[in-house]
């Protein structure tokens, strides 16, 4: 995914701060049960990343607006 530096850098902050639970942790996508997909404003420069995930099952997001900020996929 296009930030996935960004998680492995402010994961350890989230965990430290009780946002993020212990047992959950950054892996390759290939070994994720799950994907959390941030939209920004250069989702249109990925829309293979759409149109790979949408088959998969939306478990939460966050929207502003009626706009989509985030979204939790559950890949297994």
């Amino acid at each position: 995914m296009p930030n996935n530096k960004e998680y492995i850098r402010s994961a350890p902050y989230y965990k430290r701060d009780r946002i993020l639970r212990e047992d959950i942790r950054i892996t390759d996508l290939s070994a994720a049960d799950y994907l959390v997909l941030t939209h920004e404003e250069r989702w249109s420069e990925y829309p293979q990343i759409y149109n790979t995930y949408k088959k998969y099952p939306a478990l939460y997001e966050i929207s502003a607006e009626n706009v989509p900020l985030l979204t939790v996929y559950k890949l297994r």
